[in-house]
């Protein structure tokens, strides 16, 4: 098995024979009509995302995108769509 770190490398190498790739559905047009056979992974995956950061110290850039994550994380443990909230201490 490969693992390649770039993306735009791993259409290339699957059209070439190299092997099989799972890859973002965006990539489905691409991937077609280059010839690839695309087929969807049942069940559908879901991909958790985890937001690490320091304590202190951050840019005003920094805390507005934790600030809007928290936010967006709260709204959907409301919602019950996932998305558990974390606090700094967990």
């Amino acid at each position: 098995m490969t693992v390649v770190d770039h993306r735009t490398s791993i259409l290339p190498l699957v059209l070439t024979g190299v092997g099989v790739a799972v890859l973002p559905s965006s990539w489905t047009r691409l991937a077609r009509r280059c010839g690839a056979v695309v087929a969807p992974i049942e069940p559908t995956a879901q991909l958790h995302v985890a937001m690490v950061s320091l304590p202190a110290h951050l840019t005003p850039a920094a805390r507005a995108f934790l600030a809007l994550t928290e936010s967006l994380a709260r709204r959907r443990a409301a919602a019950g769509t996932g998305g558990r909230h974390a606090t700094p201490d967990a």
